[in-house]
């Protein structure tokens, strides 16, 4: 599972004890870079990383922590934003660091990292195309990476194919960048789930007022 932000301690015994691994998540999304600059920036991420280290090291669910995501890769102030915090963590853990990074992002900023976390957002991707970008991310962030991939669906909807939110068309879009994975010689991949763990809001409404479960990556 790749979790945005600390998981629940509860839910963190629950993955160590039916053996699902956690990639915890640091809350840094699409910071600009200008902001990453910022002393005061820097001085609360290095606290998270201290509190969460310090809370989840030794739980063996969690594999790994996923330093940021969607930072702008050509700028100066990501590499160094990440070199500060990869140095702090290393010497606090031992468990590998990634950063999620935009599918068809022009550079990626992977000296500071183990292994860099592909996130492709968009759902009308071939399999050739996804197996070319990837192909293509692999040779110029030249560490080990994972696909993060999935789309939105209705549960109960068995439309086929042609509906863009039906179950059957989420199966085929996920065994369509299943595919292109095993072509790219991927390290493997993290898909979007739909599900809830608060069964007292257990849906939640989209701009047209469609039925959807609130997602979180597995």
């Amino acid at each position: 599972m790749l979790f945005r932000s600390a998981p629940h301690p509860y839910l963190a015994y629950l993955c160590a004890k039916n053996g699902i691994m956690i990639i915890a998540d640091f809350p840094v999304y699409d910071i600009p870079a200008e902001l990453l600059r910022a002393d005061e920036l820097r001085a609360r991420m290095l606290n998270t990383a201290d509190r969460m280290i310090a809370a989840y090291e030794r739980n063996p669910a969690v594999a790994a922590w996923n330093i940021a995501s969607g930072l702008e890769q050509h700028d100066v102030a990501t590499a160094e934003f990440l070199r500060t915090m990869s140095t702090a963590m290393r010497r606090l853990s031992v468990k590998p660091i990634s950063q999620l990074v935009r599918f068809r992002s022009k550079a990626v900023a992977s000296d500071n990292v183990d292994a860099v976390i592909y996130l492709l957002d968009r759902f009308d991707e071939s399999q050739e195309s996804i197996t070319r970008e990837l192909t293509r991310l692999a040779g110029i962030g030249n560490k080990p990476f994972l696909l993060c991939y999935g789309k939105p669906v209705q549960p109960d909807n068995r439309n086929g194919y042609a509906d863009p939110i039906s179950t059957e068309a989420q199966a085929r879009y996920i065994l369509t960048c299943y595919r292109a994975l095993r072509s790219a010689q991927s390290g493997g991949s993290c898909v979007w789930t739909l599900h809830d763990f608060s069964l007292n809001h257990s849906t939640m409404l989209d701009r047209k007022s469609t039925r959807l479960n609130s997602s979180h990556r597995t």
